[in-house]
């Protein structure tokens, strides 16, 4: 279905095709979270409501599966997940101080260390844990979040921060384009395990990191810019001719003597 190849190479920010699939992944997540939540209340059967959620995510995923800014956010599968744990019935263990405590600690370590990750890239530090294993730590932490989450969120809450999440992966993968020696390996695979804990962690810290990867992605942005002439804006030019002289290059040595030896053999 769709056919394209984004390419972090080429990004424009100025136009607007470069929005369209982020757009998409935005309307496609909102229009799941309000199927769950209308299943919901007419479903009562919390694993008829699991299997719906699966089966919209691997037909998403298999229609999308072209688009590289769509593989590299995970498709709906962060908001699939965000809108699951939603969906469960309230814990009985929010009563204690302890548990609130190692919550907030959960969400804290997630959410700082997403964005120390990110800043390692944006002031090219060295840091001696490879994405691979940060991401394994990540998923330790979404299930220590799922296990001592006690508040509740609401449909609207989700959609927004389904917004911040694909607006941040979004920007993150094309932002890299402007840092040298970046694996496109491993940002490929780093994308949504960096942003996705604005899916999960409490309302406060998500506003924190938000602000920090706001930050990071424009010191990337800009330091791009001020390292490339022109400001960014260079343009193809011939070999030969300086950029914006609009001159025609002078024939080479090699022309000069394949003409001379034409001219030559004409001669009787």
């Amino acid at each position: 279905m769709a056919s394209n190849e984004d390419s972090a190479s080429d990004v424009d920010f100025r136009l607007v095709t470069t929005y369209i699939p982020v757009l998409m992944l935005l309307a496609r997540s909102g229009l799941l979270v309000v199927v769950v939540d209308v299943c919901q209340r007419a479903v009562t059967w919390p694993s008829s409501l699991f299997v719906l959620v699966v089966v919209v995510v691997y037909f998403d995923a298999y229609l999308f599966r072209a688009q590289k800014l769509n593989r590299v956010c995970g498709f709906l599968a962060p908001v699939a997940l965000g809108v699951y744990v939603s969906t469960r019935a309230p814990h009985t263990h929010c009563t204690g101080l302890q548990v609130v405590v190692m919550h907030w600690v959960v969400d804290l370590c997630w959410a700082v260390s997403s964005s120390f990750f990110l800043a390692s890239h944006a002031l090219r530090m060295r840091i001696p844990v490879d994405v691979v294993t940060a991401s394994m730590a990540w998923a330790a932490c979404l299930v220590a979040h799922a296990i001592l989450a006690c508040s509740h969120t609401t449909s609207a809450e989700v959609v927004c921060r389904a917004v911040c999440y694909y607006v941040s992966c979004m920007i993150h993968y094309y932002s890299m384009s402007f840092v040298d020696g970046i694996d496109r390996n491993a940002l490929a695979f780093s994308v949504m395990h960096v942003s996705l804990h604005m899916m999960f962690v409490e309302v406060y810290v998500l506003l924190g990191s938000s602000l920090v990867f706001a930050f990071l992605y424009a010191r990337i942005y800009y330091e791009g810019l001020s390292r490339s002439p022109g400001g960014g804006m260079d343009l193809p030019t011939k070999r030969g001719a300086t950029p914006g002289s609009g001159a025609l290059p002078e024939p080479s040595e090699l022309m000069r003597e394949l003409r001379a030896a034409q001219a030559t053999s004409r001669e009787p």
